[in-house]
């Protein structure tokens, strides 16, 4: 593979689409490649640009994973549908993209918040589950749609740590019982 003429944002895009994540780690890339994408040459050109990626990356917003992941999809997006912006004007329509989207994030935050202050519950969509839930003050306060599982407070202190298998066995056995859970413990915790 060639990156001669690409800049280092179009060379992270390139990579991405065929597999290949690179973060930054102090002064280092950290590569997350398949096998045999990884090549030599890859690792040689790789090298030679290292400088150009170090800075592209450092230069970057801080952002969680899943914001950087929205990122390097709408950039990917921004190239293929405008091939004639340059890396500074995709770049710029991205990070627009990202504070649009922080702002709405953070208004229906407030919104969920206050609705829980005064009612005791939000119903909410559990992106790391992939499902609806109900967050409830404690187990005495009733929400609309019993058909969903309800997770209190003291439940949700109770299950941080756990990895997502645990969390959807748990999410499908309240789906069948409904009933508050008293005691849990992850299954590292058990080991």
């Amino acid at each position: 593979m060639n990156f001669s003429g690409l800049t280092a944002g179009e060379i992270l895009v390139s990579l991405k689409r065929l597999g290949v994540d690179i973060r930054l780690n102090g002064e280092n890339l950290r590569l997350k490649a398949p096998t045999d994408v990884l090549t030599p040459a890859l690792q040689a050109e790789l090298k030679a640009r290292k400088p150009e990626i170090i800075r592209f990356l450092r230069d970057r917003p801080p952002m969680s994973d899943t914001e950087r992941q929205a990122v390097d999809g709408w950039l990917e997006s921004i190239h293929e549908l405008e091939p004639e912006w340059n890396e500074a004007q995709a770049w710029a329509k991205a990070i627009e993209l990202l504070e649009t989207s922080r702002r709405g994030r953070e208004k229906r935050l407030q919104e969920a918040t206050a609705l829980y202050r005064k009612q005791g519950w939000v119903r909410i969509f559990s992106s790391y589950l992939g499902r609806s839930i109900y967050l409830v003050r404690d187990s005495r306060v009733e929400v609309p749609d019993s058909s969903l599982p309800v997770y209190t407070e003291s439940e949700i202190q109770a299950i941080k740590g756990f990895s997502r298998e645990e969390l959807l066995t748990l999410y499908e056995a309240k789906s069948i019982f409904g009933e508050e859970f008293l005691e849990a413990r992850s299954t590292d915790e058990k080991n």
